[in-house]
């Protein structure tokens, strides 16, 4: 008797905070006894708590008060009022096979915080302790036990995964690394890639260059508009026999007549082929009779056709002239 600060009962009693509340003082022996315990008489509240170990155990009684001081420095910080206001202590341990980490053990219990009634604890503070921020504070203290304080748990922190789940996280933001594929994508990004994908399909709407593709495709890109640098062709193909059905044009505006010159015996005729699908050839026979074609006096018939100005520059070659 007569020990009043609490690291004193600490020392003679090293579990008395594995106990919670339940310890006497001297005002529940003696009817003159002043004392009592800090951090009770108030709101009392529980939350589960697990861990998973390697071995099939409980929770020592080191390794349960450190626990209930890590909580209790928590719930003062976070409704900040002084420590020695609450006291903690863990309830109810069992074990059992881990159903979350199959060959370990879950040690399961029940954090039991009390906090105190005597007035200490302001009305505006005690008003936000709930069951609700003494869960949260639970899972702080139960995420930060497992990582430092129980031998050979499973760290619980909210750390990156070392083992990341299969199904990729969505993101509006497009890839810096995008994935590389054959296959165009069925649900493109509507921002474009810092660097774009590649496809060995050909594109359905080309984009304009004026230079030619490093990896052309296989097949030809299709386009309803015109080419905007269209390729250059090459020479026409020469053949030293004439085409049976050449391609029948209008060189001359009109079609030609003729004329004898002199006095002829017989009066020139001349006339132009067709093709076999019935069209004009544009290849001509003429006959005609003629003399002395070598002095002044000359016989011939001359074929011709009236030529427009604009033509006589670049038509007057194709003029033809027989003579026979």
């Amino acid at each position: 008797m007569g020990i009043v600060a609490q690291a004193d009962i600490d020392y003679v009693l090293p579990n008395s905070q594995n106990f919670g509340c339940n310890l006497y003082t001297d005002s529940d022996l003696f009817k003159s006894g002043t004392q009592v315990l800090n951090g009770c008489g108030g709101a009392s509240h529980e939350t589960s708590i697990t861990f998973q170990v390697p071995e099939s155990r409980l929770l020592t009684g080191e390794e349960q008060k450190e626990v209930c001081k890590l909580a209790i420095n928590a719930a003062s910080r976070r409704f900040d009022f002084d420590r020695s206001l609450a006291r903690c202590y863990i309830s109810d341990m069992t074990v059992a096979n881990s159903v979350i980490v199959p060959g370990m053990y879950d040690v399961l219990g029940f954090a039991v915080m009390n906090f105190d009634g005597s007035g200490q604890i302001p009305q505006t503070v005690t008003s936000t302790i709930t069951v609700d921020s003494v869960q949260a504070v639970a899972k702080v203290t139960t995420s930060i036990a497992s990582d430092f304080l129980i031998e050979g748990a499973l760290p619980q922190s909210e750390a990156p995964s070392s083992s990341p789940s299969m199904q990729p996280s969505i993101s509006s933001m497009p890839s810096f690394s995008p994935s590389i594929s054959s296959m165009p994508s069925n649900s493109p990004t509507n921002v474009p890639s810092m660097i774009p994908s590649i496809s060995s399909r050909p594109s359905n709407q080309p984009s304009l260059s004026n230079m030619p593709s490093l990896n052309p495709s296989s097949s030809p890109s299709v386009s309803l508009a015109p080419s905007v640098t269209p390729t250059d062709s090459e020479a026409p193909t020469t053949s030293l026999e004439p085409t049976p059905g050449p391609t029948a044009r209008k060189v001359f505006e009109d079609d030609f007549i003729s004329q004898d010159i002199g006095n002829v015996a017989q009066s020139g005729q001349f006339s132009e082929g067709t093709t076999f699908s019935g069209r004009k050839s544009g290849l001509y026979t003429i006959e005609a009779t003629g003399s002395q074609i070598y002095v002044s006096v000359c016989m011939l018939v001359w074929k011709y056709v009236m030529l427009a100005k604009s033509h006589l520059s670049s038509s007057a070659i194709s003029v033809l002239l027989g003579i026979i």
